[in-house]
């Protein structure tokens, strides 16, 4: 995902969304934080009816134990990489 410096440092809860981080850039698909999807929700919020729950690395004493919510509807002109980049480079394991 694409790190916004000041927005992902200061988040302690709630739902990151485009418009409360301004961390994309539909012109390219850059990024510099890694991040691990664990979980996904449903959300009452306008503009953001679906998030994904995402553990970050900084350790449980940052955001929500460790963990933060990240808005997952797509807006296909104004994100159409995901909230923050997300979908930029997605990597799953494959299991036999």
């Amino acid at each position: 995902m694409y790190s916004s410096p000041s927005c992902l440092a200061s988040y302690s809860s709630g739902i990151i969304t485009e418009d409360s981080c301004h961390c994309s850039n539909s012109k390219t698909k850059e990024v510099n934080h890694a991040v691990t999807i664990v979980g996904y929700g449903e959300s009452d919020r306008p503009g953001c009816k679906e998030y994904w729950l995402v553990k970050n690395s900084w350790g449980p004493n940052w955001g929500e134990n460790g963990f933060f919510k990240l808005c997952a509807d797509i807006d296909q002109n104004k994100n159409p990489h995901g909230t923050c980049q997300v979908n930029s480079y997605v990597q799953y394991p494959l299991l036999d």
